[in-house]
């Protein structure tokens, strides 16, 4: 008796633990995305979100897309890297 009364407690506390409610909109080509097959996802330091998709970057701001090529991407991200050491 005592386990059920148990069960029955937990049972009705486990909403109180739930997450709150998501919200998530999707992305695609439509909305400026370069192609819909995105290979990686990450989040820079400043809140944009970075996908990776077939031979290029695309940084998305939370209104719109900047797009550049692998090649030149890692370029500017090193060159950042070295310049900003110097300083």
């Amino acid at each position: 008796m005592k386990y059920i009364f148990l069960l029955i407690v937990l049972y009705l506390t486990c909403p109180l633990w739930a997450q709150d409610e998501i919200v998530f909109t999707p992305i695609n080509t439509s909305n400026g995305l370069s192609d819909n097959r995105v290979r990686a996802i990450a989040q820079l330091s400043d809140g944009r979100m970075v996908f990776s998709t077939e031979g290029l970057i695309n940084i998305y701001d939370g209104t719109g897309f900047q797009t550049f090529t692998k090649s030149a991407f890692i370029f500017s991200i090193s060159f950042l890297s070295t310049s900003s050491s110097f300083a």
